[in-house]
């Protein structure tokens, strides 16, 4: 009885944390503007990227404001990935700050 109770121990830790999934150690939040006119840009993925490979993603809402879930991160990419939506934007690579409470983020429109 005392193996399958340890078996049972150390197994549901590992049920609870597929089910529930990566838990992040930090958040950062920030907007992704036009470089132009300032306004908020919706659907644009925002990706955290550690040696050039992403790490983790999400999406721009309304008024272009985004929150982000991360453990590391060397590098934020913003891409247009709703093509010709809200305007065609050239995808922006930028260097993360950590010690920044807010990003904002501004996007050129493809020429």
């Amino acid at each position: 009885a005392k193996p399958l109770l340890w078996l049972m121990t150390a197994a549901v830790p590992v049920f609870i944390a597929a089910c529930y999934g990566i838990m992040y150690q930090f958040t950062k939040s920030g907007r992704v503007i036009d470089k132009d006119n300032k306004e908020g840009l919706k659907n644009m993925e925002v990706s955290c990227l550690v040696g050039g490979a992403v790490h983790n993603a999400t999406w721009t809402h309304d008024g272009g404001s985004f929150h982000l879930d991360y453990d590391e991160c060397d590098q934020l990419r913003v891409e247009d990935t709703d093509g010709a939506t809200n305007g065609e934007y050239q995808t922006q690579t930028v260097p993360f700050c950590d010690s920044c409470d807010e990003l904002t983020i501004e996007m050129e429109k493809v020429q």
